[in-house]
């Protein structure tokens, strides 16, 4: 079903209960995310139900739904911004696309990039990119701002040419890594102290099965927070993203905002991340991981 974007904003920011944040004026949204940032609001507001899961459309694609009464979203964190990117962003999308191909030809198995590919892309990106280039690196985490996205790796899953040089993935962690769409600025939770780096919070909308940290009142646009934990579990052991099947309750996350707290260095480089109060900060050694963070860039005039 092809995707109807978002009424103008004035009449979808009406507040309400489970609805935070203050609606941003088109001014204040930053030049070429409008349409990304919309429409990832348009959705979650609409969804009227929402899990996380490895489910495909018929098409192969993320299986993100607009029915008469709104939204359904069971997907993964990838397959969340995948689907934005594509559907707001598709020259910037297919760059990544062409990455995905070229560098991990193994990775058939899902028609999007996951989140360990986004992160190679970033990683790959400069600062100072040539005009018309579809993102930009974003190095301090101090400095992001809605629109821009976060992706990591841990493990193995950092290193494209080992992964494509074993026969299957058998063996290794099932934690490929994250991606999220950033909704707010950073601020600041702790500063660096006696050594240990200093927290900041980044107001997300991501696909995700562990509850997250509280956001009220950071986000650009007002989003409502529809996903539930009912079913995921203790610690979500309990729920298998790999069998669920739409409309099966109780759901487990799935589309929603929060925020993810983030360990930077003394150049404001992201070096650990946390999704809630209750998580490790990670990785943890001797875990490894990398995050990257990119920004679309302005698009290339029409020739």
């Amino acid at each position: 079903m092809p995707i109807r974007l978002p009424k103008p904003l004035t009449a979808l920011c009406l507040l309400g209960v489970g609805v935070f944040a203050q609606a941003a004026s088109p001014s204040e949204l930053p030049p070429g995310v409008r349409p990304l940032l919309e429409t990832a609001q348009a959705i979650n507001n609409g969804l009227t139900q929402t899990s996380y899961a490895y489910t495909q459309a018929p098409d192969g694609q993320p299986l993100i739904q607009q029915q008469d009464g709104g939204w359904t979203a069971y997907t993964d964190c990838s397959g969340w911004v995948s689907y934005l990117a594509s559907k707001t962003l598709p020259s910037r999308y297919a760059a990544v696309m062409k990455f995905k191909k070229e560098r991990f030809p193994r990775e058939t198995k899902w028609n999007w990039p996951r989140a360990f590919v986004w992160e190679a892309w970033f990683h790959t990106l400069g600062a100072s990119p040539a005009p018309g280039a579809p993102f930009t690196a974003v190095t301090d985490l101090r400095q992001v701002r809605p629109g821009d996205i976060i992706a990591w790796c841990l493990g193995d899953w950092c290193d494209a040419g080992r992964l494509q040089e074993r026969k299957s993935t058998q063996g290794l962690d099932k934690d490929t890594g994250h991606i999220l769409l950033v909704m707010g600025t950073a601020k600041q939770v702790s500063p660096a102290s006696n050594g240990t780096p200093a927290v900041f919070a980044v107001p997300v909308l991501d696909a995700s099965d562990l509850k997250h940290h509280a956001a009220e009142g950071a986000s650009v646009l007002p989003l409502k927070a529809v996903r539930s934990y009912a079913g995921c579990g203790p610690g979500a052991k309990d729920y298998d993203p790999r069998t669920y099947q739409p409309g099966q309750t109780p759901t487990c996350g799935g589309v929603g905002p929060g925020a993810i707290y983030f360990q930077v260095d003394a150049q404001g480089a992201p070096v650990r991340f946390q999704f809630g109060p209750r998580d490790d900060f990670r990785p943890k050694p001797p875990e490894q991981g990398r995050i990257s963070i990119g920004r679309p860039g302005a698009q290339a005039p029409a020739r």
